[in-house]
């Protein structure tokens, strides 16, 4: 017998779980994944959405949103308030985490 692995998305809204949803494969979570985020970033209020910063303790890219304008919700808070999470289930057992950021987080520049 085929194994039967499914997909569990997760959104998390102020550490409470607003929406979830079970799919049959790995690309419509990932596809359930951006529907949910849509919202879910702010405009950087360190540089003020342009992605540059020239003040007293950062000249150049901006260090909170890696040069892109804006940040996500859950950058502002507890890392777990405000997120969405995949859980890959096989034959009707939870697995680990397929991934759980809103998003790609690109790594900051540390320097």
């Amino acid at each position: 017998m085929e194994n039967d692995k499914r997909y569990l998305v997760v959104a998390v809204h102020s550490g409470i779980v607003n929406e979830a949803i079970l799919l049959p494969t790995k690309k419509n979570a990932e596809w359930q994944v951006e529907e949910f985020t849509k919202g879910m970033e702010v405009t950087c209020g360190l540089c003020e959405g342009t992605g540059k910063r020239d003040d007293e303790y950062v000249q150049g890219k901006c260090n909170g949103c890696n040069g892109r304008g804006v940040r996500r919700i859950a950058d502002y808070g507890r890392p777990d308030e405000d997120d969405v999470f995949v859980f890959e289930i096989e034959d009707g057992v939870f697995g680990d985490v397929v991934f759980g950021r809103v998003g790609p987080k690109e790594e900051d520049d540390v320097g």
